[in-house]
């Protein structure tokens, strides 16, 4: 809904998903404000298969990484 933080795919020179937070809905269309880009400039409608929700988990800590080493054959 309006307020609501999502992940935004966008394919273009840069592909991926952005964070942008809802700013207004109509019908199957949403504008949408990427976070971290003051500039509205950047501010786009898309539509609503273009969205998914935040994973507001938390990724893995370099911490708990192993390393190590495999061997590929020539």
């Amino acid at each position: 809904g309006v307020g609501d933080l999502v992940d935004v795919y966008w394919s273009g020179e840069e592909f991926g998903w952005f964070s942008a937070r809802i700013m207004n809905k109509k019908d199957e269309y949403y504008f949408v404000h990427y976070t971290g880009y003051e500039d509205r400039t950047n501010d786009e409608i898309v539509f609503e298969r273009s969205l998914r929700p935040v994973n507001m988990r938390d990724g893995p800590s370099m911490d708990n990484l192993k390393w190590g080493q495999v061997k590929i054959d020539d």
